[in-house]
């Protein structure tokens, strides 16, 4: 049985209304919350004080943050589950790869947020727009978010009390949940159901790929959307994703970023467990480092090849 893993952080900072993020002031992580389809939970923060009546720290240090990004990768890659996100392929996994200067833990951010499921962006993709994800739980009866918080409000309560940070960590663990509990509804129904500002309620039936929704990989191929009736032409879908690419590739509006700079590995696909090596494999496909049918051969075949990512 596939199983499934909602995830949400929270940033001691809104995010830029740009593409462009300042690198030299990234947003710090303040927490952060998983919440699987088998019933687990996991919460990060910065190290809790011994006095439980202390603030938590305002932000996550980078090791702690490469831990994090290292629990999700073991999540995805070795023990089977998909992982999921509102908006993650942009925001999410983005803030993540900022926060650190390991370049591993960088890579396999790039890589997450390529090939795992984010709901907004697959609808973006199919439609031209998202929702939040506030709209989309209402619409498939799961209620609002905790104590109707927002991610402004929690930038707020998280500078306050060790009280107030406590329903910070809440909120986001809920929002982990809500993410899951979204796509187990969507997916059970066959549709979204949200309803707009005007009270016109809306329903959108997702693309699937081997009875899943699309990675944003995938769903970067539908294709292009009309758009005309928009009295503002939204953004291109391939900016979201610019910031995994190198500096050279992305478009002039996003190059303000952190760096891409390879590194050259050699792997053998084969002795790797299977879904770290289909990871693996997935983000050369994407990256186009393997156009070579030989070197993709050598790979099926079981053989060493010598790579960037």
């Amino acid at each position: 049985m596939t199983k499934f893993a909602g995830f949400d952080l929270e940033t001691s900072g809104e995010a830029p209304r740009t593409d462009s993020w300042d690198p030299e002031h990234p947003l710090g992580i303040t927490c952060a919350a998983v919440v699987t389809s088998d019933k687990k939970a996991k919460v990060w923060h910065g190290k809790a004080p011994e006095d439980e009546n202390e603030r938590l720290p305002d932000t996550m240090t980078p090791e702690e943050v490469v831990d994090m990004i290292s629990a999700l990768w073991k999540l995805c890659s070795e023990l089977g589950y998909i992982l999921l996100t509102w908006n993650g392929a942009a925001f999410d996994f983005r803030v993540l790869a900022m926060a650190t200067e390991d370049r591993m833990a960088q890579n396999r951010c790039r890589v997450m947020a390529k090939n795992h499921i984010d709901m907004f962006f697959a609808m973006y993709c199919s439609k031209g727009f998202g929702v939040g994800l506030k709209a989309a739980g209402l619409g498939q009866g799961l209620g609002g978010k905790y104590q109707n918080m927002d991610g402004a409000v929690a930038v707020g309560w998280w500078q306050r009390e060790r009280k107030e940070q406590s329903q910070v960590l809440k909120y986001v663990a809920r929002d982990a949940q809500m993410t899951l509990q979204v796509y187990q509804a969507v997916m059970k129904r066959g549709y979204l159901a949200w309803t707009a500002r005007s009270g016109r309620k809306n329903t959108w039936v997702p693309d699937l790929h081997d009875g899943q929704m699309l990675t944003p990989n995938q769903a970067l191929e539908l294709p292009a959307v009309d758009t005309g009736w928009m009295d503002t032409p939204p953004k291109a879908r391939e900016s979201f994703l610019a910031w995994t690419l190198p500096l050279e590739e992305r478009p002039e509006e996003a190059v303000e970023d952190i760096d891409y700079e390879p590194a050259t590995l050699t792997l053998n696909l084969h002795v790797l467990p299977d879904r770290l090596a289909a990871y693996i494999y997935a983000h050369l496909i994407a990256s186009q480092e393997l156009q070579r049918s030989k070197e993709i051969l050598q790979l099926l075949e079981g053989e060493p090849v010598r790579f960037q990512i």
